[in-house]
């Protein structure tokens, strides 16, 4: 074993993340509160994209107040490092900074994502090339960045990836999604699952 290693798999749950889209995203699910000791995150360091607002604002909010020591990424001035993670050497050079600032992240909450604001039926090719551009490819160069990062740190990490199925006006992408057989009702909410990242050897 690593001198310095640590296993974080136990740190973040397991569970499933639930953030009921009528209620406000800073009010999670009671649930999920019960089943976690206030010191799981403690000193843990994490890294939220699209931490700047919304979901991703509020997930950085409860981590603080966890104890994690949290880096937000976005494409805006408020994000404590700006990334654009359609842009692998964006992403690349947040990682290093993240890392010369912070240290190599154990837990990665993948939030930034957008939508179209059309109807299906009427959302223009050039939304959904956009918007698969940010939501798929942006996110596997973070989560491939982010597994690099924990590899060569030689830790364990937990990766977790935010998805929102819900949308007033069905968008482009809730409405994939649906045809797909996955529920698409307001209180279908956003929900991800942990993803493990384990070195071995």
């Amino acid at each position: 074993m690593a001198q310095g290693r640590r296993d974080v798999n136990s740190n973040l749950p397991s569970h499933q993340i639930y953030c009921d889209a009528r209620r406000g995203l800073e009010q999670p699910d009671p649930a999920v509160r019960q089943r976690g000791r206030g010191d799981e995150l403690e000193g843990q360091i994490a890294v939220v994209t699209g931490g700047a607002s919304g979901i991703g604002a509020a997930v950085a909010k409860d981590l603080t107040a966890a104890g994690a020591r949290v880096v937000t990424w976005d494409i805006t001035g408020s994000a404590d490092v700006l990334c654009d993670i359609r842009d692998e050497e964006s992403v690349k050079a947040a990682m290093r900074r993240t890392v010369r600032e912070a240290g190599v992240p154990s837990a990665w909450i993948m939030s930034a994502g957008i939508n179209g604001r059309a109807p299906f039926v009427d959302t223009p090719l050039a939304d959904c090339d956009r918007i698969f551009e940010v939501n798929a490819r942006g996110t596997y160069i973070c989560m491939r960045e982010a597994a690099r990062a924990i590899i060569d740190a030689r830790i364990d990490g937990s990766m977790i990836l935010l998805s929102s199925t819900w949308h007033p006006q069905r968008s482009v992408l809730s409405s994939l999604l649906d045809l797909k057989g996955r529920g698409n009702s307001p209180g279908e909410g956003c929900r991800g699952r942990t993803r493990k990242v384990r070195h071995q050897g």
